[in-house]
């Protein structure tokens, strides 16, 4: 379900004889026979509502207002079970809460410079020297989380397991006691299981209202605002104390 179809979804689409196409914006793009509502700020896990009532044929299903009420996420066994093992081998006894960080996004301007990601880590042990801190290893960042970890040089930061698969960041997501990350799907895994989580979003409220955290308890920060059409912003420019403020209010840390 996409506004646009690229030709190798056209393709797939043709090899499976799909019945049916259906997305969002129908009228500018002809191929949908099953169109879904959507407005530039309908939220995307209301459009896959909207489009599972259409699946379904239930259109009068209401909808919940929390994610986690109706969805779910994949959980590995095996895995949950290597994760438990590993916190509990590296977690020591002062360790007041795990905090999850991710840095990095498969799109470059959701990504954290090097240098801006360590002058946060610096900031947060400094204040907050009992957190364990576990930087997600998002793959083809794996060195510079490496390289993170060594200059940190302290057991409270570590890499998280890799390579990095969807059902190790969601059991990472279920232990830890906060996350904190750009737009990126860390922030709809935190919303689905309702795990608190701190998010950082570029000054463009059209997409914060569409990919913007459910959790209940969640932290949001805008970058500055462009001074013009042609100001690129990058995701570390925000008030640095402010992320302190959610941290603080998030644990509840008096």
């Amino acid at each position: 379900m996409r506004k646009k179809l690229n030709p190798r979804i056209l393709t797939c689409l043709a090899c499976i004889k799909a019945r049916h196409y259906l997305g969002y914006g129908k009228h500018s793009y002809k191929i949908f026979d099953l169109n879904v509502s959507h407005s530039p700020t309908l939220h995307a896990w209301e459009r896959w509502f909207n489009a599972a009532k259409t699946v379904i044929g239930y259109p009068s299903l209401q909808k919940p207002d929390r994610p986690h009420k109706i969805f779910s996420l994949p959980s590995d066994k095996d895995v949950e079970s290597k994760i438990d093992t590993w916190l509990e081998e590296n977690t020591d006894i002062n360790t007041s809460h795990r905090i999850l960080l991710n840095f990095y996004a498969k799109a470059r301007n959701r990504s954290f410079r090097y240098s801006e990601a360590m002058k946060i880590l610096r900031l947060w042990r400094a204040r907050y020297p009992n957190h364990l801190l576990l930087l997600l290893a998002v793959p083809g960042f794996e060195t510079d989380v490496e390289k993170m970890v060594a200059e940190m040089d302290t057991q409270q930061v570590m890499t998280t397991p890799y390579p990095l698969l969807l059902v190790t960041s969601i059991a990472l997501a279920r232990r830890v006691d906060l996350v904190f990350t750009p737009d990126t799907g860390m922030v709809h895994i935190a919303s689905i299981l309702n795990a608190p989580v701190i998010a950082v979003y570029r000054d463009d409220r059209e997409n914060f209202e569409h990919c913007k955290p459910l959790s209940s308890c969640q932290g949001v920060i805008f970058t500055r605002s462009p001074v013009s059409p042609h100001d690129r912003v990058h995701v570390h420019e925000f008030d640095k104390n402010e992320l302190m403020v959610h941290v603080e209010r998030l644990l509840r840390i008096d």
